[in-house]
């Protein structure tokens, strides 16, 4: 007859779950697809900072809120969800902004465009003013100086909004982008790709 020997095992990421920390836990339990590895991440960058040290960013992308003393940011190249109520500074341009993470936002839906035919397929859903015309994909202005081209959409007061257009050619003037006939968000006379964040006030 052949002896079997029972062998334990342990796992040794199973064995350090009582070393996480509370954060590294929380984010563990929102995100259980998370590998071992980046728990061990979060967790590292954790006691990291409750023992005086720091995350640092590759990059972000900071922008202004409506909210009297608060800012946003955008494309962070770590996600930050774990260390929220944690101590933040921010440096760009020789500035330094320094503040405490307070939540992930919620009001910003990039899959759910609010322009209608906005690869201009089709003109029917624009308001064009004089000097534009929409055809072949494109919008064009011509010697359209101070008019405008525009759809009227719906948006929630306090809500978080991304413009996006590409400027492909130009031979004179700017184009100037607004989520409103009274504010200017972006006025640009270089083709390229640009993004805008706002925060709606009306």
């Amino acid at each position: 007859m052949q002896k079997r020997y029972n062998i334990p095992y342990k796992n040794p990421y199973r064995a350090n779950i009582r070393s996480l920390e509370p954060e590294a836990m929380g984010y563990w339990l929102l995100n259980p697809a998370a590998t071992p590895g980046q728990i061990h991440d979060v967790d590292a960058n954790i006691k990291a900072i409750k023992f005086g040290g720091g995350v640092t960013l590759a990059s972000i992308t900071a922008n202004l809120s409506i909210v009297n003393g608060t800012a946003f940011i955008s494309n962070p190249s770590v996600d930050l969800t774990p260390y929220v109520g944690h101590k933040t500074t921010l440096t760009a341009g020789g500035k330094t902004l320094v503040g405490w993470i307070k939540a992930a936002g919620s009001g910003e839906t990039l899959d759910n465009n609010l322009i209608l035919t906005p690869d201009f397929s089709a003109d029917t859903n624009w308001t064009k003013g004089a000097g534009w015309t929409i055809a072949d994909g494109k919008a064009v202005a011509t010697n359209a100086n101070g008019t405008f081209l525009y759809q009227a959409v719906n948006q929630a007061v306090g809500g978080l909004y991304v413009s996006s257009f590409d400027l492909i050619t130009r031979t004179g003037g700017d184009v100037t982008l607004y989520h409103s006939a009274s504010i200017p968000i972006a006025n640009k006379s270089v083709p390229g790709p640009y993004s805008v964040y706002r925060t709606a006030t009306e």
